[in-house]
């Protein structure tokens, strides 16, 4: 499944660089996370998910999300941003691998 998926997203890179070229990059990578978690709840519910925790830094994890959604927001008319003013988000354990 994520192979079509991975082949739509390098389609849509090599097209020219457009709100819908981009809308498709940000759907396709939002399906594949989709995927990437029914696989996880699949591996907890035996009991075979293994946590490869490190430290991330919170504040770019957010960011990248936000701007992963913007295209999303922008089609629906929603203004979407992230203000990290004030957060001390620096350090977190977290599994990088499931969170990207």
């Amino acid at each position: 499944m994520m192979t079509p998926i991975n082949c739509i997203i390098t389609f849509a890179r090599a097209m020219p660089s457009s709100e819908k070229s981009m809308a498709i990059i940000n759907i396709a990578q939002l399906l594949k996370l989709n995927l990437k978690d029914l696989l996880d709840r699949s591996l907890l519910k035996k009991g075979k998910l293994v946590p490869n925790l490190e430290a991330a830094a919170l504040n770019a994890l957010i960011a990248q999300v936000v701007e992963m959604m913007q295209s999303q927001a922008l089609l629906k008319q929603i203004n979407l941003y992230y203000d990290s003013e004030g957060l001390a988000a620096d350090n977190f354990m977290l599994d990088v691998q499931r969170m990207m």
